[in-house]
């Protein structure tokens, strides 16, 4: 490469006043741009984050001449604005990043973190990221804020505007943290229930809950996202109560209790004691709800729990599968 940016290290001497890169290995460098202002402003019309070979880095950036340049670059050009928090974090991860899972996902990775920097607090973004395996939970970031994208007309933006408004910085970056955990461990469809929930009060707590120890909370994530696509107005998820021990899994905005139990017990009764004790615990709140408890499609259990809640006289508790929502 005549007067490459490798072999020349030019690079090197803009470095710090427009242009910071990062090696990355492979003839790759992870290439994080301000406009210049003084002596060096002709160089670079842009500002954001990147992975770029050294020639596109030569061609497109240092001999770019303030952008006369940028139509002969094509597709290697995808510059976002990066802002200085997300340059304090991406930095010293970048290398580590691209060793750990390719530099094919390592980009991907970078790239979307510098795009939910954009919406997030970055400092906000480092705290969570923090919070274990800095390298996996960049990756968990990453992959949430792609399935937040996809789940909101492809808007990233949107989709975190429409959280709800109780969370706070930390709260949400940790949320979208949780929808990639959530889609390493349980796959895609849980993770996108969880995210068609979004702006609906206690989603968070839910996407804890479900990265933290799956259990019953995915089918509760399930039964959440169903009705919400039929219109029903969801209060809350997870909604304690206040009277006794626990919680009601989905509240709807007229009072509507539902209880979505996938749990499916060796004993029968074991099941009709957990349950007899939900629904005496919600109508000491809530004495005129209309209670719904939700069980699997094909609910090996589904007749005799019909039965049971007539034999035991409770009234305005109705036994459905998901299907019959």
């Amino acid at each position: 490469m005549a007067a490459g940016i490798i072999n020349s290290e030019f690079y090197k001497e803009v470095n710090g006043e427009g242009i910071n890169w990062v090696a990355l290995g492979g003839g790759a460098l992870l290439i994080i741009a301000s406009p210049f202002t003084g002596p060096l402003a002709p160089f670079v019309a842009a500002a954001g984050i990147v992975i770029l070979s050294a020639d596109t880095v030569d061609n497109c950036l240092i001999e770019n001449q303030a952008g006369q340049n940028w139509d002969e670059c094509g597709g290697d050009i995808a510059i976002d604005i990066a802002t200085a928090g997300i340059f304090k974090l991406v930095k010293p991860l970048a290398k580590p990043i691209v060793e750990k899972f390719g530099k094919a996902i390592g980009e991907k990775i970078i790239v979307l973190i510098n795009k939910l920097g954009q919406h997030i607090d970055p400092k906000a973004i480092s705290k969570v990221v923090k919070e274990g395996d800095e390298l996996v939970n960049m990756k968990y970031m990453a992959d949430g804020a792609e399935i937040l994208t996809k789940n909101s007309d492809n808007s990233l933006g949107k989709a975190i505007q429409e959280l709800p408004q109780n969370l706070d910085q930390t709260a949400k970056a940790r949320f979208v943290k949780n929808l990639g955990e959530i889609s390493a461990k349980y796959g895609d469809d849980v993770a996108d229930d969880v995210a068609k929930l979004r702006d609906v009060k206690g989603v968070d707590k839910l996407a804890g809950n479900i990265a933290e120890q799956g259990g019953g909370f995915p089918f509760e994530a399930k039964v959440g996202r169903i009705l919400k696509q039929k219109g029903k107005k969801i209060s809350e998820l997870g909604k304690p109560l206040q009277k006794s021990d626990g919680e009601i899994d989905i509240f709807l905005e007229d009072k509507t209790i539902y209880e979505a139990k996938g749990w499916t017990p060796d004993n029968i009764n074991d099941l009709k004691l957990e349950l007899g004790n939900k629904i005496s615990r919600f109508r000491i709140e809530y004495p005129n709800s209309e209670i719904n408890i939700i069980r699997p499609d094909n609910d090996v259990y589904y007749s005799q729990l019909k039965e049971w809640v007539i034999k035991n006289g409770h009234t305005n508790v109705k036994i459905k599968m998901v299907g019959e929502i």
